[in-house]
């Protein structure tokens, strides 16, 4: 697939956030958790998540995705522990099944999740924790899990991790006892997949910032749940309009203190916001002031937005620098933007980012991220750019087409 973007477009006009990506997978699989009826709305309609759905199928777990209403609905009744379906290569968010199931079944074997693969993302600190909580592990062809018995224990994360700590809640909700883990990720996605959980019975409960206790309980009811506004794509599309000056942009169904990380950053370009309950309008400046920025896990700025802003840095008024202290290797955009005439390279597990004025080219997504600030480079350039692989931005942006269409940017699909 490829997109078309006609560039020098100012961005003017309303974009409804959709339900968060990265909260909807691990909720969409804490559902397998309960044997009960479990109702998720604000469901985005993404690749990630019709995947997922497709996994689910395939362990005979009973769903139905409203289109219109963007509710799913999950029936657990039964679900095998043996997964052969293709998806869980196709996304990375597979890798909450392992938690889910040794949790309900005591045992799992799978193939190796997938997804972008914009760097090195090993999933050690999962198989540690599962391996903390007695889970005999089978690394060959597939990965294989089995436990008599799930142990409580004291987990200590070497290093915060938003994936190894949902996990690691996930594989906890049953076992006997209380199990404590230390140096956990806050981010709103991982409080909003602790909210469902504690909707549905379970018992999780913060004993200080950065460490949760979780009292193993015997069963999970049915519930019904709203999933959280995706603050990556609200981030996304904010960082968007400040790569065409004088732009206005409004932004609705959006959680202003889960954007403040992002709002604050925009303001030290130069960006300016009036906000309401639940709604955002940014002005963009004329001229973007160059920064110097390092992202980290929450409530520093977050890397999924790291390859959106070194683009639009690119029309600063001097030098910026940015370190992404999550994944310093996430610089497969750098090669694109070169491309177009970007002055940008990478030095020191940093980021050097020079004014540039853009060229229309031909360039190649190669993640999901990667791919949107490719649409906002091809914005901010002169003519008409190609971006190819461009099913990377369906995995995350939900009717992106439509939504970058709503506030004049020139974007076309061609198959």
């Amino acid at each position: 697939m490829k997109y078309k973007v006609t560039g020098s477009n100012t961005v003017n006009g309303t974009i409804k956030i959709s339900g968060s990506k990265n909260a909807s997978l691990p909720i969409i699989v804490a559902a397998t958790l309960t044997k009960e009826c479990v109702i998720i709305e604000n469901v985005p309609l993404i690749s990630d998540v019709i995947n997922m759905i497709r996994l689910l199928d395939n362990i005979d777990v009973i769903t139905k995705y409203e289109y219109a209403t963007r509710r799913l609905i999950i029936h657990a009744k039964k679900i095998k522990s043996i997964i052969t379906s293709d998806y869980v290569k196709k996304i990375r968010a597979s890798y909450y099944l392992i938690g889910a199931l040794i949790s309900r079944k005591h045992q799992i074997e799978m193939a190796y999740p997938g997804g972008c693969a914009f760097t090195t993302r090993p999933i050690d600190i999962h198989l540690s924790v599962f391996e903390q909580q007695g889970v005999k592990i089978d690394v060959g062809e597939t990965l294989k899990f089995k436990v008599k018995d799930l142990k409580p224990t004291i987990i200590d994360f070497p290093r915060v991790t938003v994936g190894g700590t949902i996990n690691a809640i996930l594989s906890s909700v049953y076992t006997k006892g209380e199990t404590i883990l230390n140096n956990v990720a806050v981010e709103p996605e991982v409080i909003d997949v602790i909210n469902f959980i504690k909707q549905m019975g379970g018992d999780i409960t913060f004993i200080s910032n950065q460490s949760i206790s979780i009292k193993g309980v015997k069963k999970l009811h049915g519930t019904t749940y709203k999933i959280m506004p995706d603050r990556i794509e609200a981030g996304s599309y904010l960082l968007l309009a400040m790569g065409n000056p004088n732009s206005k942009l409004t932004l609705t169904d959006v959680n202003l203190l889960d954007l403040q990380n992002v709002t604050k950053v925009i303001e030290q370009m130069g960006g300016e916001f009036i906000a309401k309950k639940n709604e955002l309008t940014l002005t963009t400046p004329t001229i973007v002031k160059a920064i110097n920025l390092k992202t980290g896990p929450y409530p520093a700025f977050p890397t999924d937005l790291q390859p959106i802003i070194t683009t639009v840095l690119l029309k600063g008024n001097g030098t910026s620098v940015v370190e992404d202290l999550i994944y310093h290797e996430r610089i497969s955009h750098l090669k694109e933007l070169k491309k177009m005439n970007a002055s940008i390279y990478y030095e020191n597990k940093k980021i050097i980012i020079e004014p540039s004025i853009l060229k229309a080219g031909i360039v190649n997504a190669s993640d999901l991220r990667c791919g949107f600030a490719l649409i906002v480079a091809s914005n901010m350039a002169k003519g008409t750019t190609t971006i190819n692989n461009a099913e990377y931005i369906t995995r995350g942006y939900e009717e992106c087409l439509h939504k970058l269409s709503s506030i004049n940017i020139e974007c076309n699909k061609q198959i």
